[in-house]
């Protein structure tokens, strides 16, 4: 429920500051969400890789355990993405995509990616809606 009343306030954040950014100039908006994107872009690729192979064990429990560990730093660096996100950069990428769309024609509007700024998210989802600024911001 935490997440949900984090949510509700950004919202309520959001509608105060939407005035800042329908006065913006198209080129000035396509600058700032072509920032953002980058911004959210480092941001997911500055952490841990995967391992490039995997333990073997014939125990499944050992396997498990093994496994775990090898994923560890991924699994804590995604958490700290998503509060980093959550945090700096959600409410940032609802403003400058709802702005970015009221100025896109109707059929740049239907894509499933603009439902994914205010649900949970991931690396790859947060890879995602910077690919979605770019592609916004671009077809300015």
């Amino acid at each position: 429920m935490r997440f949900k009343e984090a949510l509700l306030k950004r919202k309520e954040e959001l509608e105060r500051r939407r005035g800042e950014y329908t006065r913006l100039t198209n080129e000035d908006l396509r600058k700032k969400a072509l920032a953002l994107a980058e911004e959210l872009t480092k941001l997911c690729q500055s952490g841990p890789t995967l391992p490039d192979s995997f333990p073997q064990a014939s125990d499944p429990n050992r396997y498990m355990n093994q496994l775990s560990k090898e994923l560890e730093p991924l699994v804590k660096y995604d958490e700290s993405v998503v509060a980093k996100f959550n945090e700096n950069f959600r409410v940032e990428a609802i403003i400058l995509r709802d702005e970015l769309l009221l100025r896109q024609p109707q059929q740049t509007r239907k894509y499933n990616i603009h439902n994914c700024y205010e649900g949970g998210v991931n690396l790859v989802v947060i890879s995602l809606i910077a690919e979605d600024l770019r592609r916004l911001a671009n077809s300015l």
